[in-house]
């Protein structure tokens, strides 16, 4: 007899990370800090990524002290085309939410 065993919808979503990704270039942590910190504040446990361009090193230490993993990036480059070493995981799909500052 052969037992067939079906994971659900359910499991599987139990199984995946959410992702929040952003971008920013030119900002200091005075601006950055309303929508990072409202990340944190709500409670969100999922990965956190934040690419960036022209940022300081104050900006992107407190973004990484609440968790963030940050990816600087030159503008330049991005004609020539390149992919950011993002670590293999699984991650949820589901509603795009912006933030334009």
């Amino acid at each position: 007899m052969r037992v067939s065993v079906h994971r659900s919808h359910t499991d599987r979503h139990k199984r995946m990370k959410d992702l929040i990704i952003g971008c920013f270039t030119n900002y200091g942590w005075s601006t950055v800090q309303y929508w990072a910190n409202s990340v944190d504040t709500c409670g969100f446990n999922g990965d956190r990524a934040l690419v960036f361009y022209n940022a300081d090193a104050h900006t992107i230490d407190r973004l990484e002290s609440l968790r963030f993993d940050t990816y600087g990036f030159d503008p330049a480059t991005i004609i020539e085309g390149f992919a950011y070493p993002f670590p293999s995981r699984s991650w949820r799909t589901g509603f795009m939410y912006t933030l334009t500052i």
